[in-house]
């Protein structure tokens, strides 16, 4: 009888799930093995069984490629271990290796080690190698940095390296300097914060040039933690410019710029020890002289801290771009020099008298130095230095202190325009780039205006794209700069036509800025006459597109232009006007005119209102019947829409409720029938095939809306996630259902299951509270099992009735992620040829705006035959233009077979959706990504390989 009971319970509550074969249509069901990884051993180090030292030291070095360890369970017993080896150990290097691996266990979390403090001391007392005692004073160091909070320690450490200080070896001695700018303690204890500053300038004095490094290196440090340096030390600093060591003078030149912004407006001795400055301006000038240094680190470091000296006076800056010539020991007037010269005396000389055309102006042959001294032609040294970091560097300073003063941005205008020329295109692109930083303080001149439009011939796009922003950003001086400026874009219009929409950009902003400077050249550029008429041009040349760009942002600000305009002039305003929106301006006198709505007529309600009202209508919505609530989610979806068109300020957050909104008129049309009742006391569903497929369309609109949209709160998110559930719910009911087997409908629960954990985990972190539905069957999960589908669905089913999604209000700006594609327009009917099985390269220009992670942009290509792929672009391919404004260009590599004829090949730009559970359905491999675009269609053409 037990056996009979034992046999039916096993029956009862054991199940066998015998799969059947895959067909054609099904994939086969992959099966996962999960296979539990062993821990791993702890790392042992055994040093007795050592043969010789040659033998440890091998032992030590495999044991520290082994580092660092995952716990400090053994840490201790190794460094124990560590120790008694060091006592035995009578070979140097092999004990410096020791500590240096008990130098790298006492970084592992967890362990306390300030008790080997002690030990490590009682190590040091006893050695008498210089690195070994070096390596020791590393590895305090390391103890200490890693107490930062045992102040008693730091002082036991900083006195243990005090007694070193005298030791022979730098070795030694720099190890100290060191442990001493780091462990020195700074709280309350005035008196020995001095007493350290002055040990370390003496120290600073010390004949190895690198113990002198480190004396000011440990300065560098204190100062880097809070801790004001005295005045004494810049003099000490500056004597250190001179030193023959490069450390030294690069730490210097450092030192010399944290006390100028210490100290800006202390008086010092100026070089000829006759007057007193500012301390910042002495400072800028010593920085200055460094410029000159014989090693290029210290060029470069003084070029790149010159920028940071705000408070420099104008005359030191003045200085940096006067370079004087020299000739013979004498100073030697420049060409324009000796010519103005010439015309204010008015005369000659005649030859008569012997040197009377000498130059007035001698120099005492002591005093000269083969290098120009102080601040005189630092930055014109810097720009002509034969390293592309020095320049570089100069030229970010320059640009930081013309964006501060105005005067110095004019008198560096030429010197940043020539550095256009460079060889090195970092260096031309920085250029470009600070002359755009500066543009609103300086006007160009024609001379300049050469130099730049010169560079548009660059074949780096990089190059292209920022001299086209810094034409748009900068002053024009005549109308012969404008008219130049046009005929330059307008062959590099002709010579790169993919630059089309930049190049339309940059006349849209010339126009707009020089109004005044336009108006006398309209004529010549559309080609008009006062007697005769003119031809009208083509449309679709870019060429008259770019000039008419130009002439109506130029008319916007100028209404004397507008006569001058012929009448298919005004015809092609009307055109461009609905074509470009973002480049063609609205000009009231043109639109009243043509009789076109102008902004006024638009604004005539105000979108925002609107949308108010609106959203004012959905708080009685879920109090109706379903017919009339059907009504209501259909024309709020409408207005939402149209108020996404009439304004772009509005338009996410219009198109973020009404996505919502379909989801709900979606869901209501899945659970209840037309007539908008439910039979009887459960609910009706209209068509297991319809409900599924409405019920996809509602999880899908919930990943776009988590996915597109920046700036919704944790509540918002947590309501779109409920909505998830409830489209979830309907497939689960629909699922279990439509199939017989019981195991089918065992899955679809788990999943079911699962995912409401998931969802009540979620709520849980974030403490918001879920919709009603939503917390009933919170309420009902401890009494749902998944062997017994029937339980799930007679529990959850009269829930979906009972209860309504809650709407959702968006307190936040909302953002929505896009993307824009430029190129390829799509318009063309040639079709692009290429041999098949080979790669068609298409270029790709895409705007995204409003997209986090790059890395989750895709390039979706779908072929005529449904086949669709998805492309990775480079990091490199993405250039920032703002903080969430990005450009993409890259080439998109197209391959087929054989086509009969040209078709249709459609590119779009797609992102992977931030939560992709539940993206899968049913088994499908490929995640469902969210496409951010329409797709542009190219018209391509793969034709067979010739046979020879």
């Amino acid at each position: 009888m037990a056996a009979l009971l034992k046999k039916r319970a096993l029956a009862e509550y054991s199940q066998v799930i015998q799969e059947e074969p895959s067909t054609s249509t099904t994939p086969p069901q992959k099966k996962l093995r999960l296979r539990k990884l062993p821990k791993p051993s702890p790392v042992e180090l055994d040093l007795q069984n050592a043969t010789s030292s040659d033998h440890t030291l091998e032992l030590l070095l495999a044991f520290r490629k082994q580092l660092p360890l995952g716990n400090a369970e053994n840490t201790e017993t190794l460094v124990r271990k560590l120790l008694v080896q060091f006592y035995k150990e009578k070979e140097s290097h092999v004990r410096v290796q020791l500590v240096a691996v008990l130098g790298d266990l006492v970084r592992t979390p967890g362990f306390d080690c300030c008790w080997v403090v002690e030990d490590i001391s009682g190590c040091l007392k006893q050695e008498s190698s210089h690195k070994v005692i070096g390596q020791i004073l590393h590895a305090l160091l390391i103890i200490g940095n890693m107490s930062p909070t045992d102040v008693k320690l730091h002082q036991q450490l900083v006195k243990l390296a005090e007694n070193y200080l005298s030791d022979k070896d730098h070795l030694v001695r720099s190890k100290c300097i060191e442990l001493i700018g780091d462990l020195t303690p700074i709280i309350g204890r005035p008196n020995q914060i001095s007493a350290v500053q002055k040990l370390l300038g003496d120290l600073s004095q010390d004949q190895d040039p690198r113990v002198r490094t480190s004396a000011f290196l440990a300065l560098l440090t204190l100062h880097q933690r809070g801790i004001q340096l005295d005045l004494e030390v810049y003099d000490q600093v500056c004597q250190a410019l001179s030193d023959d060591y490069e450390g030294v003078r690069l730490a210097a030149v450092k030192l010399i710029w944290v006390i100028s912004h210490v100290y800006p407006e202390k008086f010092v001795l100026a070089a000829d020890k006759r007057q007193q400055i500012r301390l910042v301006d002495d400072g800028f000038a010593k920085i200055c002289y460094c410029l000159n240094d014989i090693a290029m680190k210290v060029r470069a470091e003084a070029a790149g801290l010159l920028g940071s000296l705000h408070q420099v006076s104008s005359t030191f800056l003045e200085q940096t771009l006067d370079k004087k010539l020299m000739s013979n020991m004498r100073r030697k007037a420049a060409a324009h020099e000796r010519q103005k010269e010439q015309f204010e005396s008015g005369e000659w000389a005649s030859g008569n008298k012997w040197a009377s055309d000498a130059p007035k102006e001698l120099i005492n042959a002591e005093s000269m130095s083969i290098i120009t001294t102080g601040a005189c032609g630092a930055f014109v040294h810097g720009l002509e230095d034969e390293f592309l970091e020095v320049r570089s560097a100069a030229v970010d300073s320059m640009c930081e202190l013309a964006y501060q003063n105005a005067d110095f941005a004019s008198n560096s205008l030429d010197f940043l325009v020539d550095m256009l020329n460079d060889e090195v295109e970092s260096v031309r692109l920085n250029a470009i780039n600070s002359l755009w930083k500066i543009s609103a303080h300086v006007v160009l001149r024609e001379d300049q205006l050469e130099t730049v439009l010169a560079v548009l011939e660059d074949f780096a796009f990089d190059i292209r794209e920022g001299l086209r922003g810094l034409l748009s950003a900068s002053h024009l001086g005549t109308s012969a700069c404008v008219k130049m400026c046009i005929h330059h874009l307008l062959a590099n219009l002709t010579r790169y036509p993919q630059d089309r929409v930049s190049i339309w950009k940059c006349m849209q902003q010339i126009g707009k800025k020089h109004s005044s400077l336009v108006l006398p050249l309209v004529p010549e550029l559309l080609a008009s006459h006062p007697y005769f008429d003119s031809t009208e041009p083509d449309m679709d040349d870019p060429a008259y597109i770019s000039t008419l760009i130009l002439v109506f942002n130029a008319a916007a600000g100028c209404a004397t232009m507008i006569p001058m305009f012929h009448d298919f002039t005004v015809s092609h305003y009307s055109y461009l006007r609905d074509s470009f929106p973002d480049l063609i301006p609205e000009i009231s006198e043109i639109s009243l005119r043509t009789s076109l709505p102008t902004e006024e007529t638009n604004k005539a309600v105000d979108p925002a209102m609107f949308l108010q009202q609106t959203i004012s209508r959905l708080s009685t919505c879920n109090d109706m019947d379903n017919s009339p609530r059907q009504s209501l989610l259909e024309l709020t979806i409408r207005d939402l829409q149209r108020i996404k068109v009439v304004d772009k300020k509005l338009s996410a957050k219009s198109e973020c409720l009404s996505m919502y909104l379909e989801c709900q008129l979606l869901l209501q049309k899945a659970l209840f029938n037309r007539q908008g009742g439910s039979s009887g006391t459960g609910f009706s569903l209209q068509q297991n095939a319809t409900a599924s497929v409405l019920a996809e369309k509602v999880m899908k609109l919930t990943h776009r809306i988590e996915t597109l949209f920046m700036g919704l709160t944790m509540a918002e998110v947590c309501t779109v996630k409920c909505m998830r559930v409830w489209a979830h719910t309907v497939l689960m009911l629909v699922d279990v259902q439509g199939t017989q087997k019981h195991g089918t409908k065992v899955i679809l629960c788990e999943e079911y299951l699962d995912r409401l954990r998931n969802l009540q985990r979620i709520l849980g972190e974030v403490d918001v509270s879920p919709d009603g539905f939503i917390r009933a069957v919170f309420a009902e999960l401890p009494k749902l099992d998944v062997a017994n589908p029937a339980i799930i669905t007679s529990l959850v089913q009269p829930e979906l009735v009972l209860h309504r999604p809650v709407m959702l209000e968006l307190a936040n700006h909302i953002r929505q992620a896009a993307a824009t594609i430029v190129e390829p327009a799509g318009m063309s009917d040639n079709a692009l040829k290429f041999t098949a099985g080979l790669t068609l390269a298409v270029h790709l220009d895409v705007v995204l705006e409003n997209v986090e992670k790059m890395d989750a942009v895709r390039l979706k290509v779908t072929y005529p035959d449904t086949r669709t792929d998805l492309l990775i672009p480079k990091v490199s391919d993405f250039r920032k233009l703002s903080l969430l404004r990005h450009r993409l260009v890259t080439n998109v590599c197209l391959s087929h077979g054989v086509w009969s004829e040209a078709c249709h090949v459609e590119i779009s730009i797609a992102m992977c959706p931030h939560d992709s559970e539940g993206n899968k359905r049913k088994g499908t491999q490929q995640m469902e990504f969210i496409e951010l675009c329409p797709p542009v269609k190219v018209y391509v053409s793969p034709a067979a390989a010739k046979k020879s």
